[in-house]
């Protein structure tokens, strides 16, 4: 560290506060790291603040994705024990409402996520659709998981359950062991490398320092991982994926690529029946 310090004085005008500004994603990136080497400073959660509600206003440009997601480390390595410590009453609500995953979608088309059949012959769940799903499933009220989540399936868009299903089958691990990491998902799920995105490795870092509230905090609580595996089961049987795995198909160009595609998804739906034990078929009324 250098003797002298770096000022961001173009982010202090809001209209110069911009994704193609290079000193947000620099800033973002300061902050997140910076709260892992000396801890958390005043300064730094005042300026993570400030960015963060700068965010809705940067939703139709290009190059967000970057920023969307550094940000959202940054807010996870600051507030690591889920939704315990907050700023004032109804931030995370706050957080949500303006960042969640209806952020994400109704900016689809602006954002760095690609058509069937993906990028480079596979479908990428991680950046800021990982992101986005992780916000919600860390910080959200675990009440309120189960409406949510049956918004988050009840959307139809072929690309769009093609994610959920690969990121369903990435973040089983955060879901299932209380001492995973997003940064962890190439280590211990090579099949599934889409539980990724900028500035997780900061919380690896955090986790390594051996600061308590750190290292025995789980990435997601566990009262809301269990509401989200019980989700998945109410809502997603064997039958229903494997329709939504025709309809994917169907949408794919042909091809290598929707061979890879296939063998990928097939991949996520077996793992995800292992490790969720999803059922057969949807439980109807003349089961009870």
């Amino acid at each position: 560290m250098g003797d002298s310090r770096r000022y961001y004085e173009t982010l202090l005008d809001p209209s110069r506060v911009v994704a193609t500004n290079p000193e947000l994603l620099t800033a973002l990136e300061e902050i997140g790291s910076g709260q892992v080497s000396f801890g958390p400073r005043p300064e730094w959660t005042d300026w993570l603040h400030y960015l963060l509600s700068r965010l809705p206003e940067l939703a139709n440009e290009g190059r967000l994705d970057l920023v969307y997601e550094a940000a959202i480390s940054a807010l996870m390595t600051r507030y690591s024990d889920g939704a315990g410590e907050t700023p004032y009453v109804g931030f995370f609500d706050d957080v949500l409402a303006v960042l969640g995953v209806d952020f994400v979608r109704a900016r689809w088309s602006s954002l760095a996520i690609a058509p069937l059949p993906g990028w480079e012959g596979h479908v990428d769940a991680g950046g800021v659709f990982c992101a986005a799903l992780c916000l919600v499933a860390k910080y959200a009220d675990a009440a309120d998981l189960p409406e949510w989540w049956t918004w988050v399936v009840a959307i139809e868009s072929p690309d769009w359950r093609a994610r959920l299903l690969l990121w369903m089958a990435s973040v089983s691990p955060l879901l299932t062991d209380a001492d995973a990491l997003p940064a962890d998902s190439d280590d211990t799920l090579p099949q599934f490398r889409n539980a990724y995105w900028q500035g997780v490795e900061w919380m690896k870092r955090a986790r390594s320092t051996g600061d308590d509230s750190a290292s025995h905090s789980a990435f997601i609580p566990r009262r809301n991982a269990e509401c989200l595996i019980a989700g998945f089961r109410a809502l997603l049987d064997v039958e229903t994926l494997l329709a939504w795995l025709i309809a994917i198909e169907r949408a794919a160009t042909g091809g290598d690529d929707a061979l890879i595609l296939h063998s990928e998804l097939q991949d996520a739906l077996e793992h995800c029946i292992a490790v969720y034990a999803l059922p057969a078929r949807a439980v109807t009324s003349a089961d009870l």
